[in-house]
């Protein structure tokens, strides 16, 4: 089979669109599975951001997560913690929270 373009409109699932490519890249079981687990490992991930963006206590769990990890690595000085705890407080009142710069685009 040739390398010519297709029309994503000319198949009536995903299947057949895969198995159009296998057929036409010749890909074998091996590397088909593959490229499944990718598209599957793909699409959780995307679930998982859009239930973060979904989710104002998941974003402040990741930034306490994410602060606390940095902190006991050293990467950010015991002394820089209560500056660094004001600027994500306002970074959350001015970006997510209610009325806030990003919280405004959804609807």
């Amino acid at each position: 089979m040739p390398n010519q373009p297709f029309s994503l409109d000319s198949f009536q699932s995903f299947g057949d669109l895969l198995k159009y490519l296998r057929r036409r890249e010749r890909l074998t079981q091996l590397e088909r599975e593959k490229l499944t687990a990718d598209y599957q490992e793909t699409i959780k991930r995307i679930e998982y951001l859009r239930s973060v963006l979904g989710s104002e206590a998941l974003v402040r769990k990741i930034i306490k997560d994410e602060l606390l990890a940095r902190v006991s690595q050293g990467i950010i000085p015991v002394g820089a913690q209560v500056f660094f705890s004001f600027f994500v407080a306002l970074f959350w009142l001015v970006f997510v929270g209610q009325g806030g710069l990003l919280g405004s685009t959804s609807g």
